[in-house]
């Protein structure tokens, strides 16, 4: 509204022109999902704020459709290279460094495969997050796994605990982690004994606040990934 548009709170009323208009959602709502019933495109909220940003109204591409029509799709998808870079929008340095740093990590990885559907979520899922991996000699593949994903959509991986805001701990098998958690509460005393205060710790998860996040396309609650 603020910069022009307006909101309408019943599209199915039909009191407007069905093409001025974009239904927008990242969750899959019940309203949202009689929506999609119906036939109606909707569109991630990323297209909206890309809007704003660039100061114009820009073509739909694949990372702005969260549930269109196939041919809208055939649409978006001739829009972008293989990398997913736009023949018609403008884009900004640091989403395009985000297309090939992801590709990169994807073609490094080999035998790891990505569902086709997880690679037209928006890349700036994780771009708040800087991720700690604590990491074992072991479960090599189970850490470039997470790495993988976390960068694909956005988010970085440091290897400083200190500088993180989530820490997620890879592995399934209860050793791996408690070796984990260990080397984690051995940093933080580190921390205090260096700093003689209290440091803020990054909440703990376990991968599967990542994989769910990417399902639901946005980032769910920590605290429903803890880790035990």
């Amino acid at each position: 509204v603020k910069h022009g548009g307006k909101l309408i709170h019943n599209v199915i009323l039909k009191r407007h022109c069905i093409g001025d208009v974009r239904l927008i959602s990242c969750k899959t709502t019940i309203e949202c999902r009689i929506l999609i019933d119906r036939g109606y495109d909707i569109v991630h909220p990323s297209w909206v704020m890309d809007c704003i940003a660039y100061k114009q109204l820009i073509f739909i591409e694949p990372s702005y459709c969260f549930s269109v029509s196939h041919k809208l799709r055939e649409v978006a998808e001739k829009r972008v290279d293989c990398l997913g870079d736009s023949f018609e929008n403008n884009i900004s340095e640091r989403k395009l460094s985000l297309l090939f740093k992801s590709r990169q990590d994807l073609s490094s990885i080999g035998e790891i495969g990505i569902d086709s559907e997880a690679q037209v979520i928006p890349l700036f899922l994780f771009s708040n997050r800087i991720v700690y991996i604590p990491r074992t000699k072991t479960g090599l593949r189970e850490e470039k796994l997470l790495e993988m994903k976390i960068r694909l959509f956005g988010g970085e991986i440091t290897g400083q605990q200190s500088l993180c805001n989530l820490i997620i701990i890879p592995y399934v098998d209860s050793s791996r982690r408690k070796d984990c958690i260990e080397k984690v509460n051995e940093q933080i005393k580190e921390q205090m004994k260096a700093s003689h205060t209290v440091p803020k710790v990054a909440r703990i998860v376990s991968p599967g606040w990542v994989d769910h996040s990417i399902n639901e396309n946005c980032q769910v609650p920590e605290e429903d990934f803890p880790v035990v």
